[in-house]
């Protein structure tokens, strides 16, 4: 994240969003599972507010991202553990040396749901109550492929699109905001100023 936020200053890209968007980092505190200070309220705010987070870092779980905190998440990538995490690459070769005496996943496969338990995480802060709703934008190109994209959560699953372009996903998502009447956001003019 750190490195994002690092090449998209360089570029100028936090500028252009920062000119649409309130802007919010996660903090590196570990003791606090609270949103950065100031960032509930520019949330709420007209403006609205953009948050960076790390899948797996202390937002992704026991925070209520409800109704206006969370409207959109997008995820980049796929959160697989550090290989060379010696937790990591003991609890591979566990899993295979006993995945058949003790009918366990094997290393790979234990590898693979937890990232994808790790990515569903992250998805699910954006609906929080049944009355809740946002958009959910994976990019990874790994989503593409049905074998991939059948780790999602079974709810994400039939809603799950794929955009070729970046002008079909925009179109896409212009639409789902619109019809949830948020036009006063005036969500067109904000997005093509970026």
């Amino acid at each position: 994240m750190s490195g994002l936020v690092s090449k998209w200053t360089e570029l100028g890209i936090l500028s252009r969003l920062s000119a649409v968007k309130s802007l919010f980092t996660e903090g590196e505190d570990k003791s606090k599972d609270q949103f950065p200070p100031g960032y509930e309220a520019a949330a709420k705010s007209d403006k609205g507010a953009l948050l960076f987070c790390v899948q797996r870092g202390r937002l992704s779980e026991g925070v209520d991202f409800k109704d206006k905190l969370a409207r959109a998440v997008v995820c980049i990538g796929i959160p697989y553990a550090n290989i060379g995490d010696p937790r990591v690459f003991y609890k591979r070769g566990f899993n295979d040396r006993y995945s058949v005496s003790q009918h366990l996943q094997t290393g790979a496969r234990w590898y693979s749901t937890n990232a994808y338990r790790a990515l569903n995480q992250s998805v699910g802060r954006v609906i929080r109550h049944a009355e809740d709703w946002g958009a959910i934008i994976f990019l990874d190109s790994r989503l593409r492929h049905r074998q991939e994209s059948s780790h999602l959560s079974t709810w994400v699953q039939p809603l799950h699109e794929v955009w070729q372009d970046f002008g079909l996903g925009r179109a896409s998502l212009e639409s789902f905001f619109f019809d949830r009447d948020l036009s006063s956001m005036n969500w067109s003019q904000s997005s093509s100023d970026l």
